[in-house]
């Protein structure tokens, strides 16, 4: 038998691979035709695709709010029954509890400020300013139902500008003096700094509505009435001159200013004997830290002619110094904390912040050391805390801001 030839084994042996080439090759064109088309869809999509929605773009029910935030210490229903052990009862919604009034700005400074001396925080910087009036309508809505009225023409509200009020002050409480020369400062926050105009003695910050005046009436001489609940008695309520330039020093009120986001006063410290004088400017804020709420007040000096450095009596310096904690920040500036207790068992801590020089260890010689070119800012933080403790002092050690 002849022996096959060549192109015969070829074909013989390459046939089935033609057949399963001409079976696949359609399938695999249309195999890669549709990858393709995915490819080129999903690259045509992807730039449009809007992202999933994250947890903090997801908006928040006003009773969510509440009870991630309040119903620890306040109840689930807003009765005062939390769940968290407190020194002393919380509010209760239910019966209209509210520590400065139940409107609905007043409830959102509250929150957004805390309460210093309790342990209600402020959330301005944990909760966005739309969270904050969300939640301040829900606690106003636990409350009694109240009848809206309009406020009288006599008394002033502060909204989104600070206001300022001079006239007759009232006696802080029985046995005070009155002061026919006073000062209201109204900061946007919610806080109200008043003063004597005399010597420029800050005597109380209060929290709360601003003031009802009609002084304007009869001759004038009708008593400011403020608003606001004092939080801080400052010195008992008798105030202290801030700055000392020694024997016959004199504190002269140079004029109030409102600006944008704040009031401040200003004020001419001197000496008998200088020639110069330290200009200085002050205002306040409310502020508030996770150890605590409170307020601070900025203080810009300039020194003119021969003026000495200014020594900073500090409120309260008179109370025993229970400790002292230090830190510097990141900036390279100073913070010390004073902590005293006062007569009524509360704890004031007290931070400096500036060009300070402490020269005993009660802090209550406190040198403030002016540049060459004599200006310089102080600011004077001030926290009113039911306890003192371990865990306060870390905190403050770590320069928790």
């Amino acid at each position: 038998m002849p022996r096959p030839t060549m192109p015969f084994i070829a074909v013989f042996l390459l046939a089935p691979l033609g057949i399963v080439i001409l079976l696949l090759g359609p399938w695999w064109a249309a195999h890669q035709l549709t990858g393709d088309r995915i490819a080129a869809t999903t690259r045509s999509l992807a730039p449009r695709t809007r992202p999933v929605a994250t947890a903090a773009s997801i908006p928040t029910s006003p009773r969510t709010l509440y009870l991630v935030y309040c119903a620890q210490c306040h109840g689930e229903s807003g009765d005062g029954q939390g769940t968290r052990q407190l020194d002393r009862p919380a509010r209760s919604f239910l019966d209209g509890g509210f520590s400065f009034g139940n409107t609905p700005e007043a409830l959102y400074r509250t929150i957004s400020n805390g309460i210093g001396g309790t342990p209600m925080p402020g959330y301005a910087k944990s909760l966005s300013p739309t969270d904050r009036r969300k939640l301040a309508e829900y606690v106003r809505s636990l409350g009694p139902d109240t009848i809206e009225v309009n406020a009288s023409d006599t008394i002033m509200v502060v909204s989104d500008v600070p206001r300022i009020v001079r006239g007759h002050l009232p006696s802080l409480a029985e046995g005070y003096p009155e002061h026919p020369r006073g000062i209201l400062l109204g900061s946007i926050d919610g806080l109200t700094f008043e003063y004597a105009a005399d010597d420029v003695r800050l005597l109380a910050v209060r929290q709360g509505d601003f003031v009802e005046r009609t002084d304007w009436t009869g001759r004038g001489g009708s008593t400011l009435k403020p608003l606001g609940q004092v939080i801080d008695l400052v010195d008992d309520g008798r105030g202290t001159p801030l700055l000392d330039l020694g024997p016959g020093t004199t504190m002269r009120l140079q004029g109030t200013t409102a600006l944008d986001d704040h009031a401040l006063v200003r004020f001419q410290v001197g000496a008998p004997g200088t020639d110069g004088t330290i200009e200085a400017s002050e205002w306040g804020e409310a502020m508030s830290l996770p150890v605590g709420s409170g307020y601070r007040r900025h203080l810009e000096l300039l020194r003119t002619g021969d003026c000495p450095d200014p020594h900073l009596q500090l409120p309260g310096a008179h109370l025993s110094l229970v400790n002292m904690v230090q830190h510097v920040d990141a900036t390279g500036m100073r913070q010390t904390w004073f902590i005293r207790q006062r007569s009524d068992g509360q704890f004031l801590l007290q931070a400096v912040a500036g060009p300070i020089a402490i020269n005993d260890i009660e802090g209550r010689d406190i040198l403030v050391t002016l540049p060459e070119n004599g200006e310089a800012t102080l600011v004077l933080t001030t926290l009113i805390r039911p306890t003192w403790d371990d865990t306060v002092h870390a905190a403050l050690q770590g320069g928790t801001q």
